[in-house]
């Protein structure tokens, strides 16, 4: 089964603006994230989302620095960003059974116990926290 992590991540926020990029032990929080997120068992590929503003240019490339694929859609839809990440991978012919999605700005997750069967297994008692997904 192979799993890809997309994280959505975007400078503009009304209540505390470029929290993304905040230094948090002497990186910004997305690398935590990001890090966290590429040591989860069973995710084989992670991408970040974010919008096609300027402002966040600074994201990409930190991302690419970083070997971190990047994917940019609308500012205000997360949703349609999201899409575009998983036509992204359709594109480049990565086959992908499971998509799971993370936030940006929270460094606090904790991947440890993601398997592609606990979401499975979670997905029938929580039907909406997880989503099995096949691009087209």
């Amino acid at each position: 089964m192979s799993a890809v992590a997309i994280i959505q991540a975007r400078m503009g926020s009304s209540r505390l603006p470029g929290k993304v990029l905040l230094d948090l032990c002497g990186k910004p929080v997305l690398w935590h994230v990001v890090r966290r997120t590429q040591a989860a068992e069973r995710v084989h590929r992670v991408l970040v989302a974010t919008t096609r503003g300027q402002e966040d240019d600074a994201i990409e490339e930190l991302c690419r620095a970083w070997g971190v694929g990047v994917c940019r859609g609308p500012a205000q839809d997360v949703l349609a960003r999201y899409h575009e990440a998983v036509r992204s991978l359709d594109r480049m012919g990565i086959p992908v059974d499971l998509i799971v999605t993370a936030c940006g700005h929270l460094p606090q997750v904790r991947w440890l116990h993601f398997t592609a069967a606990r979401c499975r297994e979670m997905m029938k008692r929580y039907p909406c926290l997880c989503s099995l997904i096949k691009p087209r």
